[in-house]
């Protein structure tokens, strides 16, 4: 079973950057093994563990990932919020135009 720093499973996984403590991510978010492949499948995030690596090296990454995961069930109003959250605008020039 997939785990990073002290989570049960891939659907709970805790990430912590440089001690600002926990990351919201797209695991908090109820994502399935279908979006995941949105994000590189349940093989990416395994392989990550196996080589302990972190899935997300900042907050502003992990909210534009769950901005995407939003966007992709068609709730454009939340992730809106998410990519409101991201402090680093320049993030969101690579989003593509999408979006309502």
């Amino acid at each position: 079973m997939l785990q990073f720093k002290g989570c049960k499973s891939i659907k709970s996984i805790c990430v912590y950057n440089c001690g600002m403590g926990k990351i919201e991510t797209i695991f908090d978010h109820s994502v399935t093994d279908v979006e995941l492949t949105r994000f590189g499948g349940k093989e990416m995030f395994e392989w990550l563990k196996e080589h302990g690596h972190e899935p997300y090296t900042s907050q502003d990454d992990a909210y534009y990932a769950i901005g995407l995961l939003y966007a992709g069930r068609g709730d454009y109003q939340k992730a809106k919020i998410y990519f409101g959250k991201i402090k680093n605008k320049r993030l969101l020039t690579t989003l593509v135009q999408d979006i309502p």
